[in-house]
């Protein structure tokens, strides 16, 4: 069940390259985008907000403007001068009011109104004969206050939005008002936020004064307008139709009214889809790149592998005559010269052992007819001795003749003894190599490792180049902001400029240069950001690389780890066999031992059979036991025949020669 589970090295590779390649460009893709998103909008509301400021002080420098004159009217006239005026039908303050209307083209009238009811117009108007400024909210709303006052925003006969603003004069018997018609100032005032934003001005009424669609002097009923009077200045979202918007108001202080720059986040999206287009070209053209790489790493990696699996098969099944070579100089490579080391000990020590077992198996039959003979000798002696009657001397014959085959068993228990000491030397010499095999394992790891050392080294360096990297980006970011404000206040030099008419001109022209120069200093703030995003992604690319060199490392430690296990297991395996060698030769050492215990026996029944004459019941009973000891070593000579054809049996499934079946 396990087996069938698991997955295959390749599978796994390209699982852990799809991963690698995938997941952090999805990740960097999708970060990048959101994060140009993020700016994009954050810089178009800062521009809505720097032109809502250029709006507010717009207003307040044109209607500012108005109101000081007006303190200055209220300063220098007084009353009982206006009513004398009135009542002759001519002097110098209509003079005054005329030359300032002629001067000031968006101020449509200037008047007093006095405490007795007269009316002083700077425009030759006739008023009706019951007409009384007492009774206009304009003269209210002075007399009620210390401070100028601006009255609602009203539509004029023309369609044009104006408003009067009125002063209590300094005697306190009259109220000097104007109308001042807010066209040019609504002019100044609408301009683009963005390719789609727009500027918007209402008055305290909630009455439309600038509004690219028109509507102005109507109450406005959008949505946006209860959250642009619940505070003095903030941000709010809103919809049109289906398309969505995002505000940032503010109040003016001297007039009470509400600016708004708008902000389409159709706009944003628009202003983000290069950089999603090209994000993804560059993660399409990443994986195709990686996935190239992969198929060739995967290839270098699964291929020598696949050959190591053949080959190690073959060895599996005993055949020792596999070469394993044509390998490249790689942790593969050295893995199958190092296999290819055990396999040419393995079948040395595998035709050492073929040959010592045919030693054994020669010497152990050698041994049995030895036995065999020494049995039937024994047999004789016996018969001698129950038939004693016919000779002592042919019985001592017999025993001499036991001796001496006794003699022979003791020698060929010997060359077995040496046989079997020499083939446990040889399963020594071949632990030694296996564990040295270990040992080499062990240090090629160790290299291993140090190069991962290596590479998580190098990462770091990648890394900290990343970081300053963004660090320049933020550099370049604070540029861009300093041109920015140096554009507005060229910006605001222009308009101070066209107010101070001829004498100003020469500053215009100054201040069209700081806007250009602004400019080209916003358009190299964001060559340089470019050009940082760019370096900052081949860091990311670079960083990514560093991880699969990682990984394959990684992979390579492991690799080297099992081999380091599998020369284990064979050297536990050979020393299994070299124990097995050893109880065969303490076997070999007893059976000798034995057969010098029989000689000395053999001499006593020689020395026994001289004095026969009257021994005739100890002799027999001697030669009982020798037929019994006799017994014991063609048992252990069976034995030992049996153990030489099992081990020959072993050695017979290695294939060491080409010819060999």
């Amino acid at each position: 069940m396990n087996k069938k589970m698991s997955l295959s090295i390749r599978r796994k590779l390209i699982l852990t390259f799809a991963i690698v390649l995938l997941v952090p460009s999805l990740i960097i893709g999708g970060v990048t985008y959101w994060t140009a998103s993020n700016r994009i909008e954050a810089a178009l509301m800062h521009s809505a907000e720097e032109s809502v400021n250029t709006a507010d002080s717009i207003l307040t420098q044109n209607i500012g403007a108005r109101v000081t004159d007006l303190d200055y009217f209220a300063s220098v006239l007084n009353t009982q001068g206006v009513d004398e005026e009135v009542t002759e039908g001519a002097g110098p303050v209509r003079e005054r009011f005329k030359e300032y209307l002629a001067i000031h083209k968006d101020v449509l009238n200037l008047y007093v109104g006095t405490e007795s009811g007269a009316t002083l117009l700077g425009l030759d108007q006739e008023l009706p004969a019951d007409f009384d400024p007492r009774t206009r909210g304009w003269y209210a709303l002075a007399t009620n206050s210390s401070d100028a006052v601006i009255s609602p925003v009203y539509m004029s006969v023309d369609g044009s939005p104006v408003v009067s603003i009125s002063k209590l004069m300094e005697d306190g018997q009259g109220v000097i008002a104007l109308d001042l018609d807010l066209t040019g100032i609504s002019e100044t005032i609408s301009m683009k936020v963005g390719e789609e934003g727009y500027i918007l001005l209402l008055d305290d009424a909630k009455q439309v004064l600038v509004h690219p669609e028109g509507g102005v002097g109507q109450v406005s009923q959008e949505g946006y307008v209860a959250s642009m009077f619940a505070q003095n200045q903030g941000i709010t979202d809103y919809m049109v139709g289906e398309q969505k918007y995002k505000m940032a108001f503010h109040k003016n202080e001297l007039t009470g009214w509400r600016i708004g720059g708008t902000m389409s986040e159709g706009e944003v999206t628009e202003e983000t889809s290069a950089i999603r287009d090209t994000a993804a070209l560059v993660l399409l053209l990443s994986l195709l790149g990686g996935a190239v790489l992969t198929f060739f790493n995967i290839r270098s990696i699964v291929s020598p592998l696949h050959r190591l699996k053949k080959a190690t098969a073959v060895l599996g099944q005993g055949d020792l005559t596999e070469e394993l070579d044509g390998f490249k100089q790689d942790e593969i490579g050295e893995l199958a010269a190092n296999f290819q080391v055990m396999v040419d000990n393995l079948r040395q020590m595998i035709t050492g052992v073929r040959e010592m077992t045919d030693n054994v198996s020669a010497s152990s039959e050698q041994l049995s007819a030895g036995t065999e003979q020494t049995t039937k000798a024994i047999e004789h002696v016996t018969i001698a001795i129950q038939d004693v009657a016919a000779g002592s001397e042919q019985q001592l014959q017999s025993v001499e003749s036991g001796a001496s085959s006794v003699d022979t068993m003791s020698q060929q228990l010997d060359y077995i003894s040496g046989n079997v000491n020499l083939i446990t030397r040889v399963m020594s010499g071949t632990a030694a190599s296996a564990k040295q095999g270990t040992q080499l394992v062990e240090t090629t790891e160790q290299q291993i490792r140090s190069i991962d050392v290596t590479v998580d080294e190098l990462a770091e360096v990648v890394n900290s180049l990343n970081i300053r990297a963004a660090e320049i980006g933020d550099i370049a970011v604070l540029m861009a902001g300093i041109a920015q404000q140096t554009n507005l206040l060229a910006l605001n030099a222009s308009i101070e400029a066209a107010r101070a008419g001829e004498q100003g001109r020469g500053f215009a022209v100054v201040a069209g240069e700081v806007r250009k120069l602004a400019e080209g200093s916003a358009h190299s703030a964001d060559q340089i950001r470019e050009l940082i995003v760019q370096i900052g992604d081949e860091m990311k690319r670079t960083v990514a690389t560093m991880a699969d060199v990682k990984g394959k490392v990684t992979e390579g430690i492991e690799a080297v780890s099992l081999s380091g296990e599998s020369f284990g297991t064979i050297s536990k395996s050979v020393v299994e066999a070299a124990d097995v060698m050893q109880n065969a030769a303490n076997a070999m050492q007893q059976v000798a031992e034995e057969a010098g215990t029989t000689r000395v026996a053999m001499e006593q029944i020689r020395h026994l059979s001289e004095e026969a004459a009257g021994n005739t019941q100890t002799i027999s009973a001697a030669a009982q036991e020798q037929l019994a000891s006799l017994e014991e070593m063609a048992s252990s000579s069976a034995d030992l025949s049996l153990l030489a054809e099992q081990l020959q049996e072993l050695v017979s499934k290695f294939k060491i020669y080409k010819g060999d079946r």
